[in-house]
């Protein structure tokens, strides 16, 4: 029938879901598609917010998304979604401390007065 399936506390594996993901990879569909806004769910440790369609993994930023997308996935994927995902070097990069701390060769001294 094309139903949707939450896949939390089901035998996928972390791994097994990356390699599966849907379209929009780690990013919430039904944030960009309702709401216009990217969430980036690899925050997430666990994949409580996950959900198969259609032999994909999509995940979700909340509980409330994955009822949305459980309840309609194809308005979130697929050709009846508003929005598709930027393309990858649009998408926003999650930098650590020493990539941040590499942009920045010299160390910032503060000036000022005693």
């Amino acid at each position: 029938k094309g139903l949707a399936a939450c896949i939390a506390d089901l035998c996928v594996t972390p791994k097994e879901c990356l390699a599966g993901l849907g379209e929009y990879g780690q990013y919430c569909p039904v944030s960009l598609n309702a709401r216009g806004e990217l969430f980036d769910c690899s925050v997430h440790a666990t994949l409580d917010y996950t959900a198969e369609y259609k032999r994909k993994y999509y995940r979700m930023s909340t509980a409330d998304d994955l009822n949305r997308f459980l309840s309609t996935p194809e308005m979130y994927c697929g050709e009846g979604a508003k929005r598709a995902l930027p393309p990858k070097e649009q998408l926003p990069r999650r930098r650590t401390a020493a990539d941040v701390k590499a942009m920045f060769p010299k160390q910032m001294e503060q000036i000022g007065r005693a």
